[in-house]
């Protein structure tokens, strides 16, 4: 039952001027083996989230307004989400919901009607994802992997983000990726040894934040713990 299920958590803290967010999350995964290299896995999220503002901190342009005047006392959310995929060793399909529930900010702070709370009242919704790859033998030394990702949320236009990677003789990623009208990319990943690879991203904006940004450069540094499998590894593709 050990290869079937995994157990995970996330412990998060995020501050945004005068809103604290702290998170506590639970990850149950469970595997099915369907014959040959082909799998379907579960998984569920449980958690609550809890939310501190201090809008009292803040020095607004119209002075006396109510809600900048006061401390609002800690929301508290139960969080919930779940994915499905499908997948082997050279192809996924997954469909998943990180947060079923919405989240309403302040909506306690007895000021509903008043134009500065209503950011504050929009909350977060939830949001759906479908991603899918598969990977293509183009000769003896390359392999060629495109993927996708669909983002729905609730009264938002639908997004996607596309890829495409070439792998060279099973160590060095080469690709690029587009994210709808948001932002185009550029990767590369080396694997020195079977557990450790080295990587860079950078990222350009298509939207109006590129007349105030140039980009953003990642550097990835991974290891792989607990993977010394006997005989002949299978590579990893995703």
């Amino acid at each position: 039952w050990h290869q079937s299920l995994g157990v995970g958590g996330t412990i998060m803290r995020d501050e945004h001027g005068p809103v604290t967010q702290y998170g506590i999350m639970v990850d149950l995964a469970y595997r099915m083996f369907l014959g040959g290299d082909n799998k379907l896995a579960f998984g569920l999220k449980g958690g609550v989230n809890l939310m501190q503002g201090d809008f009292a901190a803040l020095n607004p342009l119209q002075a006396n307004d109510q809600v900048f005047q006061q401390n609002v006392s800690t929301k508290t959310d139960p969080q919930f989400g779940f994915g499905v995929m499908y997948y082997g060793e050279r192809f996924y399909l997954g469909l998943s919901t990180p947060k079923l529930l919405r989240t309403e900010f302040f909506d306690d702070i007895g000021v509903r009607d008043t134009t500065s709370l209503n950011a504050f009242q929009q909350g977060q919704k939830p949001h759906y994802f479908l991603s899918g790859g598969y990977v293509w033998d183009l000769g003896d030394y390359m392999k060629f992997k495109p993927t996708f990702l669909v983002k729905a949320v609730d009264g938002a236009p639908l997004s996607f983000d596309l890829s495409a990677n070439f792998l060279f003789y099973e160590k060095f990623w080469l690709g690029a990726m587009y994210r709808h009208t948001d932002a185009v990319g550029l990767l590369a990943q080396y694997h020195i040894t079977d557990d450790l690879s080295v990587g860079y991203a950078y990222d350009y904006p298509l939207s109006p934040l590129r007349n105030y940004s140039g980009g953003s450069h990642e550097f990835m540094l991974g290891f792989e713990f607990g993977n010394k499998l006997k005989g002949i590894r299978s590579p990893r593709y995703f």
